[in-house]
């Protein structure tokens, strides 16, 4: 299964935050050579508005201009891979990768290539290389979301996420699902009822174990309603309430 890539991208290469596209346009035209920074910015931004032949044309203007080529990579290759033309992108971005081993963005975008390619492990990796120097999760769910088609390297993920990142409740949900898909049941609810855990994970852990152990799914699901009668209340607390009430009159 194809995991869904839905990953923006912010170039640390050009590393200024941009207005928009037409917030560049007089200076692009109007100074052909003395701008070249403002066109390749503008070339980022028509990018991001999915305005790609002008994008390609500013990235032109911009080589024509003398903008080193290592410059322009990441540009072209995002401009391939936004074509469905990954083939063309990735020697773009692997001579990027390879001027600039720790780029994240370049890493990230690679690893958004591999995936078009259906490189899945390839991907994991540059993203779970960028995942190892972030300071938050996210990129660990990316990585791990690039694996789904391999359950067992999924967990391997989410293991090295949860020990840099400690027990974080979106990390923690992650690996249990992760370790479900790949046939770990009994891992799998450990996991969930970690000391940290919350009512929504207990009271998964008591889906995944009420069909072949009711009796532990009874005990799970009565520590869920216990907690989730101690949260705030919360339209959500009332349904998992009731979802975890409804279970337990089917044991």
């Amino acid at each position: 299964m194809r995991p869904l890539l839905l990953l923006p991208m912010l170039w640390s290469s050009l590393a200024l935050a941009h207005p928009g596209a037409d917030a560049h346009r007089g200076a692009t035209e109007h100074q052909p050579c003395n701008q070249v920074e403002v066109s390749v910015r503008r070339s980022q931004a028509l990018i991001d508005e999915g305005r790609l032949d002008e994008a390609d044309a500013e990235v032109v203007r911009a080589a024509r201009c003398g903008v080193p080529l290592q410059a322009l990579r990441l540009p072209q290759a995002e401009i391939a891979l936004r074509r469905g033309e990954p083939e063309q992108a990735l020697p773009l971005v692997e001579a990027a990768v390879q001027e600039a081993p720790i780029n994240a963005t370049a890493l990230l975008l690679r690893a958004r290539t591999y995936a078009a390619l259906e490189r899945y492990e390839d991907a994991a990796d540059d993203a779970r290389s960028v995942a190892r120097r972030a300071p938050t999760p996210e990129p660990w769910l990316r990585a791990a979301g690039y694996a789904t088609s391999d359950p067992l390297l999924q967990t391997q993920i989410l293991d090295e996420a949860i020990d840099a990142r400690g027990p974080l409740p979106v990390l923690i949900r992650a690996a249990a699902q992760a370790q479900y898909d790949a046939g770990q049941l009994n891992r799998a609810v450990s996991t969930l009822e970690r000391v940290d855990s919350t009512a929504n994970h207990l009271a998964l852990a008591g889906d995944w174990l009420a069909p072949t152990h009711p009796d532990r799914a009874k005990k799970t699901y009565l520590q869920a309603l216990e907690l989730a009668h101690a949260s705030r209340a919360t339209p959500h607390r009332r349904a998992l309430i009731e979802h975890i009430e409804s279970a337990l009159e089917t044991l």
